[in-house]
């Protein structure tokens, strides 16, 4: 900290150690687990123990993780000497359906990168509900070694004889490889052991068979993409950019849909008006804006963009102008094309999806659908279209 210090004492960046990255995160779990005093208690007890703080710390990750997809957590009856447990139960805020978790943490420093053994003994652990099992490999270069630690799960997959199925998730946390040096960011990947429509590499015969699979499994999916969209710590209490809480007074007001500002109208005199709408263009650094003024005039402005207001952007595109509002960007695959469409029409009134498949082939069966199968039908058209 002394060495990245500013000597004004403003607010600056450094770059993440492994020591830091370690600490920090370790921190803002326990933080996060605050409020679920059980489950904090039974963690800060074995954390305190050395022999069990490797174990503990990986679990504070893991409950984390739930309580960020908006899971509850309920705590194992470890009292109950007669048989095993897995280490506690999360409840979807979706389905309500339960689950059991497990966590297991591999040794650093091995030669080898399996990791059958905690799987096998997660999977023999006593489980109330669907099993969920999170298992940390502890490696570094996770991504090179990637191929051949998922070779290995199937191998593990396709010998276990047993009839346990879980939802795999296995993480990397490489903190410890470079505490002095800048940390690798922490990764993983969710496979689904035994359940083949969650595995890594099933195949999919249609769009539609992906949506159901989606839906079957909605809650996993759920909670990889709060997984994705959560991995970093944020830097203020409630939720504001640091870009924006932590500006100096040269910054520029933020730019937030239905905030008045002050906008040069045609004579080029400053008058008040609200901000109906923008877009950004980040290559531009640039944010185009739809204004309406008092008298109810509508006026184009553009802003410039400072490199903190591109840096915040980048990190947050659709609520960046502080309301929801999907900014452009590429479809990952053609799911995420389907959702596209579907957000668009999902509030489309029947009758002009009715007109819109009026020329299809398929027309006397769509029209006797249900309001919504008629909506899935016609975005799954629309990608079908658009990948053609």
């Amino acid at each position: 900290m002394q060495q990245h210090q500013s000597v004004d004492g403003s607010i600056n960046d450094a770059p993440m150690s492994g020591a830091v990255s370690a600490i920090m995160n370790l921190s803002y779990n326990l933080y996060l687990l605050g409020h679920n005093v059980k489950i904090q208690d039974r963690l800060l007890g074995r954390l305190k123990d050395k022999n069990n703080f490797r174990g503990a710390q990986y679990e504070t990750y893991v409950a984390t993780e739930f309580i960020k997809a908006g899971f509850s957590l309920e705590i194992e009856n470890e009292e109950d000497s007669r048989t095993t447990h897995c280490e506690f139960t999360a409840v979807s805020p979706k389905t309500g359906r339960k689950y059991s978790i497990e966590a297991k943490v591999r040794q650093p420093h091995k030669d080898n990168i399996g990791i059958s053994k905690q799987i096998g003994d997660a999977l023999i652990k006593q489980a109330k509900h669907e099993r969920i099992v999170f298992v940390d490999i502890n490696v570094p270069d996770f991504l090179r070694k990637m191929p051949d630690i998922v070779a290995g799960i199937k191998q593990k997959e396709s010998s276990w004889k047993e009839d346990q199925k879980a939802y795999l998730f296995v993480t990397n946390h490489p903190f410890e490889y470079d505490l002095e040096g800048i940390s690798e960011h922490k990764a993983g990947f969710a496979h689904g052991f035994k359940i083949p429509e969650f595995s890594l590499d099933f195949q999919f015969t249609s769009l539609r068979e992906a949506l159901k699979a989606r839906e079957k499994h909605i809650d996993m999916f759920d909670l990889v993409r709060s997984v994705c969209e959560h991995e970093e710590i944020p830097s203020t209490f409630d939720g504001e950019y640091p870009e924006f809480a932590f500006a100096g007074k040269d910054m520029p007001p933020r730019l937030i849909i239905g905030q008045k500002y002050l906008i040069p109208d045609k004579e080029g005199q400053n008058v008040e008006a609200i901000l109906e709408t923008a877009t950004v263009s980040g290559h531009e650094k640039k944010i185009w804006g739809v204004y309406r003024t008092v008298t109810g005039e509508r006026v184009h402005c553009t802003n410039p963009m400072t490199d903190e207001e591109l840096i915040a952007y980048r990190r947050q595109p659709d609520t960046f102008l502080g309301v929801p509002l999907r900014q452009g960007r590429k479809a990952k695959d053609l799911i995420d094309l389907f959702d596209f469409f579907y957000e668009s029409y999902k509030n489309t009134p029947r009758e002009r999806i009715v007109e819109f498949v009026k020329d299809r082939a398929d027309f006397e069966s769509l029209r006797n659908l249900n309001d919504e199968e008629l909506k899935i039908s016609y975005c799954e058209g629309l990608v079908y279209s658009t990948i053609n």
